[in-house]
């Protein structure tokens, strides 16, 4: 994006901010006064306030995801683009998809947005934004009850076809509780740096030990230092990286329009190049065990 293009989308930005901020401002107004007018007996001026709130409200959330289409539209989808990737912010993963990686327990809640596609080492993937939720309803001890939300996983799923064939593999960092693990045994590896950081699950002990090489850990160990805490598993012929906490695709307009070039452009270069790296010494051990050096 050249610099006048880029001066007239910050400037659209700024405006549209502006503006979002006062439909909000005015759409509380117009409900605290309709709530005003209620407990006064005003019910049909209390209704046409609530009513007007909410036409305010509407028109605060169309401006919003326009300027929201915009800016992924003239900032994400060229950087990814570069890359041979697609992007599409409103689209997503579905649950089904998330769930099949064994890496996270069915929650209540679920919410997946900023679809990125492409081809890694010539093996197709796609990734997106993810965020699973545990709702539970708590009762204190004067009988009341609330709900309540845990956050089981907020960051972003990579899911890779690939030509491995293998037996169930987790590795997961920090803390992270994971769905049934049936079938499967905890793993000590020869790395005590790889053992402080990871957790490993398999099915069969002798593959595992034939996939996570010390030179396969250190690059485990080398992403958790880039990317911070991550989790992976491989199942069949698919692998699923999941990062804790990444830089999400999310366009925050109250940002201004530099500062998000600058975090599709980490994201692009950083965080990708990391799983593609992770990707592609998975692939050169693979290579070695077909050659029967492992």
């Amino acid at each position: 994006m050249d610099e006048l293009a880029l001066e007239e989308l910050e400037q659209k930005r700024e405006n549209t901010y502006r503006n979002i901020k006062f439909l909000g401002f005015v759409s509380v107004l117009a409900f605290a006064m309709a709530f005003i007018a209620y407990v006064s007996d005003g019910t049909t001026l209390g209704i046409g306030l609530a009513s007007l709130g909410l036409v305010f409200l509407g028109m605060l959330a169309y401006l919003y995801q326009t300027i929201k289409k915009e800016i992924a539209d003239k900032i994400y989808q060229p950087i990814f683009r570069k890359l041979n990737l697609e992007f599409e912010y409103q689209k997503n993963l579905d649950l089904e998809e998330v769930l099949s990686s064994r890496l996270f327990k069915k929650p209540d809640e679920y919410n997946s947005d900023g679809l990125i596609k492409g081809v890694v080492l010539d093996f197709p993937f796609k990734a997106s934004n993810i965020s699973l939720w545990e709702v539970e309803e708590e009762r204190d001890s004067e009988g009341n009850t609330r709900t309540v939300r845990y956050l089981i996983f907020s960051g972003r799923l990579y899911i890779i076809d690939t030509p491995f064939n293998k037996k169930k593999i987790i590795v997961t960092s920090g803390r992270h509780n994971l769905p049934s693990t049936k079938g499967m045994q905890k793993t000590k590896l020869e790395s005590g740096e790889f053992n402080k950081l990871f957790r490993v699950l398999a099915e069969d002990q002798i593959e595992v030990r034939r996939v996570l090489t010390p030179n396969v850990m250190e690059r485990f160990i080398d992403l958790r230092k880039r990317v911070g805490k991550f989790h992976v598993s491989i199942i069949e012929n698919r692998v699923y990286v999941a990062i804790d906490k990444s830089m999400k695709i999310k366009i925050k307009i109250n940002k201004p329009v530099k500062e998000i070039i600058e975090h599709a452009k980490y994201l692009a270069e950083i965080e990708i190049e990391s799983v593609s790296s992770l990707i592609n010494t998975l692939k050169m051990q693979e290579e070695k065990i077909k050659r029967g050096l492992f």
